[in-house]
């Protein structure tokens, strides 16, 4: 480049083009009054503000990503450029401007930004079109539930109690797919939160028996716990999400089972003062899985195949949901399955260790110790883990799978058993006509029995001997049940406390102490009003109802109530509000 007065020395046909300017209408000018530029903006630099003033005027180099330049016909368009000052011994002479057109750049950043919008706007109506709907899909079903419920409470007809029975279950199998739906969506819209609070496995467990048990006994498999001995019980978590994951297992596990027995077991893989990580399995004896199968799993609304779907029903979403709590519970999960042989579904997630509350340690009286118990049951998995579980309370335990052979076991043994548990259902003899045969036939003094079943206890406690036996179990059971339970048969265990731990169904007589509590029901639903009246009225307590929250104020100005039930949403106002 020669250097000239003019301001302009140089300008390629690119940047003509771009300016819309001929080359004789450029050189010889100066920039300012025809090159002009502004801030991304449009508002105007003054001169000695201006980067390429500054570059050529004071030898500032200067690189600007947005900025506004302007055309021959007044029009403008976006632009980056360099202006870097040009020197000759040490004098300042001139500069060279580089520039870009970004108007690409810019419009894609637009419709970038305009799609996020759109995604968000998308996003929040589909969570509020969730809780809205959240709302009036489980009304409905709550009404279908709750008033079959009240049904099953009457004098029915053999054939009108198995209709009952069936709308009943039905509608919970219609509830949880809705449940699956709604959770699902969340995920996606990414509103699913995991809660941290204190919480106790067992009782993860037992609520996760509860769900499990009615479909494991009507297809006769055994539903079985296992938790090893160093499993912290006292925990911060979810233990609702947690309870999720295994129920969908569990859930799955029993669809793809005919016989044998799903067996849910819980490992420590880590563990410091204030954390743990926890391996959970489900295994089942079921129909297991190919290679291919397996590789459709864990994704929405996909089950292993097709044929799978048309056989076994569902919606293919509760692996997919299951995967994502995991997730966000900082862990993973994972299957293992031969075709022909079960598969197991594995995961493992991480727990606070909840401070503050001490976990009894399960070792009995010094009088106990070492006492000779005897396993009687017919599946191998459940007399190890109750073996397992009697051997960490001290106990020398033996095993027979049948009730002939636990007769042949107590006749031959040299020192007499002190505890004999169990199982109902046997093939030969069962439970309690053994306890019969071994109580008739041979004098064993303070011998204790304990029933161990899958059954409700409606099913066996008819029966004439039901009497030999000390206490019950119900299956599955978990270490701390089934300590508190031979403790309490041996006297060592407050029996009034014993109840409160086996049972999570309510004690009519515990609620005498309260009966005749006023309630005010809060609920615009009249068939939600009718069932929960219903049901409150069978625990002996006066209900009076309110239609929406602003009756519900008006109510309590003039009338004193012991409690408030109140729905969330209604009309007039809610309950919120």
């Amino acid at each position: 480049m020669t250097e000239i007065e003019s301001n302009f020395n140089f300008i390629n046909p690119s940047a003509l083009a771009m300016v819309g300017y001929e080359a004789f209408e450029i050189l010889g000018m100066e920039i300012h009054p025809i090159i002009h530029h502004s801030h991304e903006d449009q508002s105007p630099y003054q001169i000695e503000d201006c980067p390429m003033y500054k570059s050529f005027s004071y030898g500032i180099e200067n690189s600007v990503s947005d900025e506004v330049l302007w055309r021959k016909d007044g029009t403008s368009f976006p632009v980056e450029y360099t202006s870097v000052p040009i020197e000759k011994n040490g004098q300042i002479f001139g500069s060279v401007v580089v520039f870009r057109d970004i108007t690409a750049r810019k419009e894609a950043e637009r419709a970038l930004k305009k799609a996020k919008d759109v995604a968000e706007l998308a996003t929040k109506a589909k969570s509020d079109f969730l809780a809205n709907m959240s709302h009036e899909i489980r009304t409905p079903m709550n009404a279908v539930i709750g008033l079959s419920d009240l049904c099953l409470r009457t004098n029915l007809s053999p054939k009108q109690n198995d209709y009952l029975i069936k709308i009943h279950s039905s509608a919970n199998s219609l509830l949880g797919i809705i449940n699956d739906i709604l959770d699902f969506s969340k995920i996606e819209a990414g509103k699913l939160d995991i809660e941290n609070i204190t919480f106790q496995l067992d009782k993860v467990l037992s609520n996760l028996a509860t769900v499990i048990s009615v479909k494991a006994q009507e297809k006769g498999l055994e539903l079985l716990f296992a938790r090893e001995p160093n499993v912290p019980m006292n925990l911060t978590g979810d233990p609702l999400r947690l309870g999720q994951i295994l129920t969908n297992l569990a859930n799955n596990a029993a669809k793809f089972t005919d016989e044998g027995e799903i067996i849910v077991s819980i490992a420590l893989i880590e563990e410091n003062q204030a954390s743990c990580k926890l391996e959970f399995r489900v295994k089942d004896s079921g129909i297991g899985m190919s290679e291919e199968q397996l590789a459709n799993l864990f994704q929405s609304f996909s089950q292993a195949d097709s044929s799978t779907t048309r056989k076994y029903g569902g919606t293919g979403l509760g692996l997919a949901i299951s995967k994502q709590l995991v997730e966000l519970m900082d862990g993973k999960i994972w299957v293992e399955s031969v075709p022909g042989e079960g598969s197991t579904f594995a995961f493992q997630a991480e727990f606070g260790i909840a401070g503050g509350i001490e976990y009894k340690e399960l070792k009995p009286s010094p009088d106990l110790r070492g006492m000779k118990v005897l396993v009687v049951d017919d599946n191998e998995y459940a007399r190890v883990i109750l073996t397992d579980y009697l051997r960490q309370f001290s106990f020398d335990v033996h095993q027979a799978k049948t009730g002939e052979e636990a007769i042949r076991l107590v006749e031959q043994s040299e020192t007499p058993y002190q505890l004999i548990l169990l199982d109902y259902l046997m093939p030969g003899l069962n439970g309690i006509e053994t306890a019969k045969k071994i109580v008739a036939n041979y004098n064993v003094p303070d011998l204790k029995f304990i029933l161990i079943s899958a059954l409700n206890q409606d099913e066996y406690s008819d029966e004439a001997d039901f009497s030999l036996f000390a206490n019950h179990l119900s299956k599955p059971t978990n270490p701390s049940l089934l300590f508190d339970v031979i403790m309490e048969v041996f006297g060592k265990l407050d029996a009034a406390k014993m109840s409160s731990r086996k049972d999570d169904n309510i004690d009519k007589s515990a609620l005498q102490a309260i009966q005749g509590a006023r309630i005010l029901l809060v609920e615009d639903n009249k068939i939600n009003q009718q069932v929960a009246t219903e049901l409150l009225e069978q625990g002996g307590f006066i209900v009076e109802i309110a239609n929406n929250g602003q009756e519900a104020l008006e109510m309590l100005d003039t009338t004193s109530y012991d409690c408030v039930l109140m729905d969330v949403q209604m009309p007039v106002m809610d309950g919120y509000t």
